[in-house]
């Protein structure tokens, strides 16, 4: 079984400046005709993290969803070009964390990942704009094909 994940996380400061900050994801999951929007907190920590718990969370779902072949999207090129040649690890030990999740996931699946803008990454664009925004709705009909009304 096929899907299209869109990924993105996003960090934000705790209130009453409580540290550190507070991480969002968001996948937007592409199967067929149809998508599905996972919005979750997703604990403490910088942008960076929260990235990669919102590519964790896609690959999680998938697994868990029955998806064997999964094309990954998502708007960090850093963490895009790290999967996408062989790593290489400089003593980042929270990148190799993060790796080693990731791969337990994707072990199951047959994967690509692919970097895009953040203006055509519909799960950037669900967090920036909503499910139910124009913006969204519009980027869903021309991106994928899904009228989602």
């Amino acid at each position: 079984m096929y899907c299209k994940i869109y990924f993105d996380g996003e960090s934000k400061p705790a209130r009453r400046g409580g540290s550190p900050n507070i991480n969002r994801t968001c996948i937007v999951v592409i199967k067929e005709d149809d998508y599905k929007v996972i919005d979750t907190f997703a604990g403490r920590g910088d942008s960076y993290d929260a990235e990669w718990e919102a590519l964790i969370l896609g690959a999680k779902y998938a697994v868990e969803n029955g998806f064997t072949t999964v094309d990954f999207f998502g708007d960090h090129k850093g963490i895009v070009d790290f999967l996408n040649a062989p790593p290489v690890f400089t003593g980042n030990e929270k990148t190799h964390a993060y790796f080693r999740l990731f791969c337990s996931y994707a072990e199951k699946l047959e994967y690509t990942i692919t970097h895009v803008t953040r203006r055509v990454n519909l799960a950037g664009m669900y967090f920036d704009c909503g499910e139910k925004s124009q913006a969204f709705t519009n980027c869903l009909l021309w991106q994928e094909g899904i009228d989602s009304h």
